[in-house]
């Protein structure tokens, strides 16, 4: 084999060692919004009375305990704090403008359920009656979450909210991301913008939501776009008042999984790979 043959066989053999191992469609991160302590409220903690202008995802494939609860906190934030393209809500106001509010909406109820990472995810508003892990009730009251009520958010005035997935913790990239959230209004209808960024800053517009008086998911997918953060920004239009205030719930995060190569690994093989042309140079 001539020098020139051999380092493109060698070329091509390192490009496949080097990849991503195959990607694995999984469920990132989820927020039901039980861990507030009740309607118009922002605060997450039973001791101290913690306000809180970001919310962690409490549910995740990554998250070993049956995918939900605490652990599931590296793989989501919630921002409303005026970073990564969001608005600065001001979580201790009486009322602030973006909030809990009592009661779930029921579409993607289930698909913290439809994983692949692992078997055996438990859903939104999953009892665990019938799970062998915890006290009954309320899964999450079982593993430690200090509020479990069913709760969903509403917008009281103009507001953008961004939803971030981040699988950086598991040495891994996403790509195909994938956004369901469910949205209602009280009265009428309302246009909530949607838009995909991998670094908070730089961002597409995807199709608007138009959330109605029927309580509906929307899907919104990206392809492509291979990072280990996928923001998702949504943008409220609320007068404040009752007519058309948007109101969301149980919003999910999915992409396809893949690990990146360790940089130990890849040097050692360049190494190696170097060497084979060497030798393969002095035997021509």
């Amino acid at each position: 084999m001539g020098t020139q043959a051999r380092v493109a066989a060698i070329a091509g053999f390192a490009a496949a060692l080097f990849a991503a191992g195959p990607a694995q469609a999984a469920f990132i991160a989820g927020w039901d919004f039980t861990q507030y302590s009740g309607a118009a409220s922002l605060n997450i903690d039973s001791d101290q009375g913690q306000t809180v202008d970001t919310l962690k995802s409490n549910y995740s494939d990554f998250d070993p305990t049956a995918g939900a609860g605490g652990l599931s906190q590296p793989y989501g934030t919630m921002w409303m704090n005026g970073t990564n393209g969001s608005t600065n809500v001001d979580e201790t106001a009486a009322l602030p403008i973006f909030r809990s509010t009592s009661g779930s909406l029921t579409p993607n109820v289930g698909t913290p359920g439809a994983n692949e990472v692992p078997i055996g995810d438990v859903g939104f508003n999953t009892s665990s009656a019938n799970l062998n892990c915890c006290v009954s009730g309320n899964y999450l009251a079982g593993i430690g979450q200090d509020f479990n009520s069913n709760l969903s958010m509403i917008a009281a005035a103009n507001v953008s909210i961004v939803f971030e997935a981040n699988v950086s913790s598991l040495n891994s990239v996403s790509e195909d991301w994938e956004l369901i959230f469910a949205g209602v209004t009280n009265n009428g209808s309302s246009d909530v913008s949607v838009e995909f960024s991998t670094d908070g800053i730089n961002w597409t517009a995807l199709a608007a939501a138009t959330l109605t008086t029927t309580q509906t998911a929307f899907t919104r997918t990206v392809a492509g776009m291979s990072d280990d953060s996928g923001f998702f920004r949504l943008g409220f239009v609320s007068t404040g008042t009752a007519t058309a205030t948007p109101r969301i719930d149980n919003v999910t995060i999915s992409g396809d999984v893949s690990i990146i190569p360790e940089p130990g690994t890849a040097a050692l093989l360049g190494l190696g790979l170097a060497g084979l042309g060497v030798v393969g140079r002095r035997r021509d």
